[in-house]
């Protein structure tokens, strides 16, 4: 009984219990602890400990207990303007001393940040604890890998005080005072991309937040190459978590139910040639082709032309445009020049267009097998900037198709107009 009134006095002060050993028996427990204890276990404070820990907690561990009660006052990060979803990793011989234009851009968002951005709630100035923002960047899950796992592109910043955590690829950002009166905080962050010999030196993939599971029946890749296909690293998500430097540990302590997830991010340059549902041919002579023009309207229709290397015979091949994530959109209508020449328009881009021109790749295969592929790029519609009456709006709605082509006058001439030109021409020539 004393133990159990001595172990009460870390949540609510005996006095609470109107307790008084003089005046109570301990047939009177039902009583005096009763109506209390329920009053513990219907409170939402305990609901989110109960949440956040083990099953077996040993509640004669006040201070734990203490502790993980007050972090349920932080609630969850809120991102209020998301990093890219695409962006390209740089290796590290392309960084030098050009860091700051590689870092990772927001998303478009009303308040104009530049870098990713997260709310700083006022209620966390009142905490006695220095606190952090922990950004770690983790693998997208999938079906065949579906967890959370620490990526091996390396994330790092320039900003000053940040706490580095190499082993988990994670950087703990302090949170100033000025940012808890702005009421937000942008993280400047880069991702180093790997080269095939660094990413096999890099060892086994860990488990985001948690202890490796030996009972998980997870593929493991033989090589450096089938990891980037298990585990799709040119897919990657940041992972926000407010954290809280301890005395006793070298890194701040994650606050785990605070994390939120980005969006997923794709390396714009990232080579999938490994991609298991395209297999490559070894062929050299069919390897060069050229796309002309190589860029077009985000909304398609434009006239391409292909020049193969060597002749290809009809119906024996098809021609697909990649859009990565978004899938592949294969080209029904194809007009025959000759044996080395072929038009065809382009298909809508399916991604919603940026700041950024979209690179997507158009590929030539024979089943199944790739013979070709080369670039090209979706330009992203022009802003306006100024404000037109109404006869010059109808007068730019008459000419739309000419003037979806004005990258081709200016760097190329028309499809139809370079047929006659390309009868006699090869790649030879």
């Amino acid at each position: 009984m004393n133990d159990i009134a001595a172990t009460s006095t870390g949540l609510y002060p005996l006095d609470h219990y109107n307790y008084n050993s003089l005046q109570r028996s301990t047939t009177d427990f039902d009583e005096v602890f009763m109506p209390e204890l329920q009053n513990v276990f219907d409170n939402p404070d305990f609901e989110c400990l109960a949440s956040l820990t083990d099953p077996l907690i040993d509640i004669g561990d006040i201070s734990y207990v203490k502790a993980e009660l007050d972090d349920c006052q932080f609630e969850m990060i809120n991102i209020i303007a998301q990093p890219k979803a695409f962006y390209r990793g740089r290796y590290s011989s392309e960084i030098g001393a050009h860091l700051a234009k590689r870092f990772i851009r927001a998303e478009n968002n009303d308040n104009k940040h530049e870098y990713p951005t997260v709310q700083v709630p006022t209620s966390w100035y009142h905490s006695n604890e220095q606190l952090y923002i922990r950004v770690a960047l983790v693998t997208v899950p999938s079906n065949r890998i579906p967890y959370h796992y620490i990526h091996p592109y390396e994330i790092d910043t320039q900003e000053d005080n940040v706490i580095k955590d190499l082993k988990n690829n994670s950087l703990y950002f302090p949170i100033q005072e000025n940012e808890y009166i702005k009421g937000e905080k942008s993280f400047r962050i880069i991702v180093k991309r790997q080269k095939l010999d660094e990413l096999k030196s890099y060892g086994p993939m860990r488990l985001f937040d948690y202890e490796q599971d030996e009972s998980l029946n997870i593929e493991i890749p033989q090589d450096a190459k089938q990891k980037l296909l298990l585990y799709e690293l040119w897919k990657s998500q940041l992972v926000f978590t407010l954290s809280k430097q301890q005395d006793s540990d070298s890194f701040p302590v994650p606050i785990l139910h605070t994390s939120a997830e980005s969006q997923i991010m794709l390396n714009k340059g990232s080579d999938r040639r490994g991609d298991s549902s395209m297999n490559y041919s070894n062929d050299k002579s069919n390897s060069a082709i050229k796309c002309i023009p190589q860029k077009g309207d985000w909304q398609g229709g434009d006239e391409v032309l292909i020049i193969m290397s060597k002749p290809i015979k009809r119906k024996d091949y098809t021609i697909c445009f990649d859009f990565d994530l978004f899938g592949t959109q294969i080209i029904n209508e194809i007009t025959h020049i000759d044996t080395k020449i072929i038009l065809f328009r382009t298909p809508p881009c399916p991604i919603l267009p940026g700041d950024e021109n979209m690179k997507v790749s158009v590929v030539i295969k024979k089943n199944n097998i790739v013979l070709s592929s080369t670039e090209f790029y979706y330009v992203t519609p022009m802003k306006a900037t100024i404000q037109l009456c109404a006869q010059c709006q109808s007068y730019m709605n008459d000419n739309r198709i000419s003037n979806k082509r004005r990258y081709e006058r200016v760097e190329f001439d028309s499809g139809q107009s370079l047929v006659s030109q390309m009868q006699h021409l090869s790649i030879g020539e």
